[in-house]
Parts: structure tokens; sequence; C-alpha cells
């Protein structure tokens, strides 16, 4: 290999992971009442992009689908990169760091964050594992963004378009409906993908998902109370550091962050109700320790407890 060439490649992997020296965590406000959060982002021009369109370099607990409608765009994941352009979609799985910057105006796409239990429940074992597997399995840049193609391209822009307006208005039924419709947009793309003899892709096919569907239950059934990762590994039936590893694979996160998010989660449900003590909600959802619960609700959403249910007062919407 020549100087030049190798100097080149050198070159190029370390534009590839120069943008993870910023990388931070972002929160969005999930609850189980909550499970989805849209965000629909339109820069007709300019040249940088103002706060809160700006991508910033970022990771997450939470899945992510999202959907470039105008534009292009040059997407990092961990330390590939591809352009991206409209009909272009992405799936990324909780803990994956990303960033994008863009080209060309002007600029519309929608994303979708999505709590993993949501999917989950709709079966751990059946279309649920597969739809989740979808997320976590990829691994390549390429499995993760999708070029998808006429008519099914057009099905999905719809949906995505028909999500932002039913998150933005959110009234009765708005839960259901945007559930309903990210299924249906994850259901077109694995039979579009199945239609092409495109394999699913492999990075959990050695998961024991009976075994993560159990851990979930368990902690889902005993969240309020004291919990630790050997009882939980023990109900199901699997050993502590194997249960550590099925859940960073198949979630993204430990299963001590993925309780503790659960927590937050219910917590924050808990805090539309104007009634409900801070010190009483903590309890509710299994914190021993107040200061523990303050600081992991405001690392988990950006927030405290008390300016959270400030901010739902008056935006309960």
């Amino acid at each position: 290999m020549s100087a030049s060439r190798s100097k080149k490649q050198k070159a190029r992997s370390t534009e590839s992971v120069l943008w993870m020296e910023n990388l931070r965590e972002v929160r969005h406000p999930l609850s189980v009442t909550r499970p989805l959060w849209v965000k629909h982002v339109q820069i007709d021009a300019g040249g940088v992009l103002p706060e809160p369109a700006m991508p910033t370099p970022e990771w997450h607990p939470h899945c992510e689908l999202s959907y470039i409608f105008q534009g292009r765009l040059v997407q990092f994941i961990g330390t590939e990169k591809i352009e991206k352009g409209p009909g272009d979609m992405m799936l990324l799985s909780g803990g994956t760091p990303h960033y994008a910057m863009n080209l060309a105006y002007p600029l519309r796409y929608i994303t979708v964050f999505i709590a993993p239990t949501l999917l989950f429940e709709l079966g751990p074992e059946g279309d649920g594992a597969r739809a989740m597997a979808r997320f976590v399995g990829a691994r390549r840049i390429d499995e993760r963004v999708v070029r998808l193609r006429a008519p099914v391209s057009q099905s999905i822009a719809g949906r995505f378009e028909q999500m932002a307006v039913e998150f933005a208005a959110w009234t009765l039924g708005s839960e259901l409906r945007l559930r309903a419709l990210l299924i249906e947009n994850l259901v077109d793309l694995m039979r579009w993908e199945q239609s092409l003899g495109r394999s699913p892709p492999p990075g959990t096919s050695q998961l024991k998902w009976p075994s993560i569907e159990k851990a979930l239950r368990f902690i889902h059934e005993h969240y309020p109370k004291p919990l630790y990762v050997s009882q939980i590994a023990r109900e199901a039936g699997t050993s502590v550091a194997h249960l550590q590893e099925m859940f960073k694979q198949a979630l993204g996160m430990s299963c001590i962050q993925y309780l503790r998010s659960y927590r937050i989660s219910h917590a924050a449900a808990l805090l539309h109700n104007p009634d409900a003590r801070v010190t009483e909600v903590a309890l509710a959802v299994g914190f021993e320790s107040l200061g523990h619960f303050n600081s992991s609700f405001r690392s988990l959403l950006g927030t405290s407890p008390t300016q959270y249910r400030r901010a739902w007062d008056r935006n309960p919407h």
C-alpha cells in the first residue's frame, strides 16, 4: 500500500470518529403514558441550523425511527457514514452514537423516539421480537439506513406525516393512533424487505428472547420493590453476567439502567397528578432515597421532578 493511500485512509478514519469527542446523552420525556415522542424539523434555507433542529453528536436509551422528506445529510453512526436523501429511513437501537451534517436545503425530516418496552409488548417471542431485532440486530450502516422504493416509500412517508400531526394535537386516542401508525410502518418495512429476499439482520439471532421477556415481566411486576440484578437473573433462568450481556444487546443498556429508566417513566406519569407529592412518587416507583430519585430523574429527563410537573401543568398536552 502506498504512503499517500495510507494517509488518505487514516484521514477518513479520523474524520469518522472525531465527532464522537463531543458525544452527549440526549433526553426525551418518554413515559408509560407517552411511550413515543415525535420530532418534526423543517428548515427552508440558511447556513447553520438553529437549535433544537441542529443535529448534535448524541446517544439516548430509546429506539429511533426517522424519515427524510427533503434535503440531503451525511449521517454518521459509530465509525461509519452514509449520505441520506429523500425517502431514506433510519432505524437505531438505544445507546447508538450518531450525528448528521446537512448538505442541502430545504431540509425536512420526522423522527420518532420509541420506548423499547412498546415493541416487546407486541409479543416478545413473535412479531415484537422481530420488530425489536430490526432495530438492535443491525450492525452495518446499510442495515440501519434503508433506501425505500415506491410504493412502500409513499405509504410509510404518509404515516410519518400523520404521526407528526397526531403528536402535535395530542388528544383522546392519540397514543393508540401513534402506536398503530408505528406498527403499520414496521410491518410494511419488514414485509418489503422480505419480498426483496433480504434476511433479517443477524445481530440478535443468538439472544434468548424468552429469558429477556421473563426478566422484563419480573421488572414490570416488581419495580416498586427493592430489586437486585441477581433476583432478576434468577427469575430469567440465567446468570447475572449473561443477563447483563443480553440486555445490552437487546436494549442497548444494562439491566440496572433499564430498571432505573422504567421506574422514572412511571414516576413521570404519576407526576401528572397535581396532588401527588414528589416523595410519595419516589417511594411508589421503588426509590428508597429522595436524593437518588431526584438525581436519576434529572439524569434521564433533563429536569427535576418539580420542574417537570410545572412544565406539564403549563402544557399538559
